[in-house]
């Protein structure tokens, strides 16, 4: 009786430990499938670099690009070369660096009240409109535009699709 008692037990342990590992492995297929998931839409959202416009402010976030020496720094684009390949102008020592592709950059935001250009989003047709940055959510990563030029509406924006508009002022209405 007492052996088949711990037999029973064993058979339960083995049983709960089975379940664990399935739960285990769901959850691990899961994530993996969420980071898929992620990763396809920052591939669309991002669509090989169609955000980059010129007299926009980036930072460069590739710790690689010329032995690391510019990592982090902020920079403006001169010239969009071709899809997803622009010539920018480093802000710290003018330098002109060129072919450098989307993937070391990244956006940069200008305080609120800072003037800004729409580069990505789901609504094409905003897309290279700037504007004026109103506000700031942080919480929901959104950001409020009024827009410029005969359209003065407030746009609610991801805050991954604006970024710091760096031209001339009468560029603004273009």
């Amino acid at each position: 009786e007492r052996r088949r008692k711990k037999e029973e037990e064993k058979e339960r342990d083995k049983d709960r430990e089975r379940k664990r590992d399935r739960d285990m492995d769901r959850d691990r297929d899961r994530d993996r499938e969420r980071d898929r998931d992620k990763d396809r839409d920052r591939e669309k959202s991002s669509s090989r670099g169609s955000w980059l416009h010129a007299h926009i402010r980036v930072r460069i976030i590739d710790k690689n690009l010329k032995g690391g020496k510019y990592y982090l720094k902020k920079c403006h684009v001169i010239d969009v070369i071709g899809r997803g390949v622009c010539t920018i102008q480093v802000e710290d020592d003018r330098r002109l660096l060129d072919e450098i592709s989307y993937r070391s950059l990244e956006t940069v935001l200008p305080k609120t009240g800072g003037r800004v250009m729409i580069v990505g989003g789901s609504v094409s047709s905003l897309k290279g409109v700037r504007g004026v940055l109103m506000h700031k959510n942080k919480a929901t990563e959104q950001a409020s535009v009024q827009l410029t030029g005969d359209d003065m509406r407030i746009e609610t924006v991801s805050m991954d699709d604006i970024a710091e508009f760096v031209g001339r002022d009468d560029d603004m209405l273009d």
